[in-house]
């Protein structure tokens, strides 16, 4: 099973365009590519192309693949957020490679790394915008308050541990003004 989370630079409809595009770019390599080292480095020459053409000066990514039958997450990433992997344990470990922006350079390399999935692990995907989201006071969120609301809500279910995640940065914020998207995945293995 593939599994991506991507980011756009900039706002408006020439970022949605490209971050469509980019989807699509992403899925039909997906089907070619069992890596995801190598389908980002494919879909960065892609994707290159096309923002050449646009005002946008990149774009971030997470991607991962499942292996269902071996229980292994493999990973990579393109100036992305890092991927989470929260452990039955509560050891919390951040899923982090090597690797620029996609869009930017011709023929860029990045990083792969695997990790053995356990039956209660939690992984997580997100945008910058939840760990950037800032208060009146100009603080930001940040990872120190994330990680701990993520831990607190690592054994309720993934679509209620996401409403008390967002319930929490909504808090935090008191009703600020939302300047970047907040995307966030969250995946149990059984």
């Amino acid at each position: 099973i593939g599994i991506a989370v991507g980011d756009v630079a900039g706002h408006g409809i020439s970022s949605a365009l490209i971050m469509a595009l980019s989807a699509v770019i992403l899925r039909k390599l997906g089907k070619r590519f069992r890596s995801p080292r190598i389908t980002l480095e494919k879909a960065n020459n892609d994707i290159l192309k096309y923002i050449k053409q646009s005002k946008i000066s990149y774009v971030t990514m997470f991607y991962a693949i499942i292996n269902l039958k071996s229980n292994q997450l493999t990973y990579s990433k393109a100036g992305h957020q890092p991927g989470i992997l929260i452990r039955e344990d509560n050891s919390l470990i951040e899923l982090k490679t090597e690797g620029i922006f996609l869009g930017m350079y011709d023929d860029e390399k990045f990083e792969e790394k695997k990790v053995d999935l356990m039956s209660k692990d939690r992984v997580i995907l997100y945008t910058d915008g939840i760990v950037e989201s800032q208060n009146r006071s100009g603080e930001m969120y940040g990872n120190t308050r994330f990680h701990k609301i993520l831990l607190k809500t690592k054994d309720i279910p993934c679509k209620k541990a996401q409403t008390a995640i967002f319930e929490d940065i909504e808090k935090f914020t008191k009703g600020q003004t939302i300047r970047d998207d907040r995307t966030l995945l969250m995946m149990d293995i059984e």
